[in-house]
């Protein structure tokens, strides 16, 4: 079972691998997966509609998934974020999800 510590916030239809570390204060929306043996350290927000790989590592205040810097974004609209495996995502990092209808932010991995 993947460890959560007491103040992290999971919210509905979250796949989280056995191996998953989710650390203090980290808010992990509605349908998002995450890979085995990856970190979020502490303090990070996954936005809905978000896979993230395996072997990643994530560090405080990182945001990913989240609405997109796009004034023709409609957030009525699906679009998607996914991460790759073996990654390492600083702390303060934004990666946004695609800006149009059924597209997706892609990192590839490492």
């Amino acid at each position: 079972m993947a460890q959560i510590h007491q103040t992290a916030i999971i919210g509905n239809d979250v796949e989280l691998d056995d191996s998953v570390f989710v650390g203090p204060y980290c808010i992990i929306e509605d349908h998002v997966k995450i890979g085995a043996n990856t970190r979020l350290i502490a303090q990070c927000h996954i936005y809905s509609n978000t896979t993230i790989g395996a072997g990643n590592t994530i560090f405080p205040f990182a945001t990913l998934g989240g609405a997109p810097n796009d004034v023709s974004y409609d957030p009525t609209q699906e679009s998607f974020t996914r991460i790759g495996d073996a990654n390492i995502i600083r702390e303060g990092v934004s990666i946004h999800r695609g800006a149009h209808p059924g597209t997706e932010t892609v990192v590839e991995s490492h």
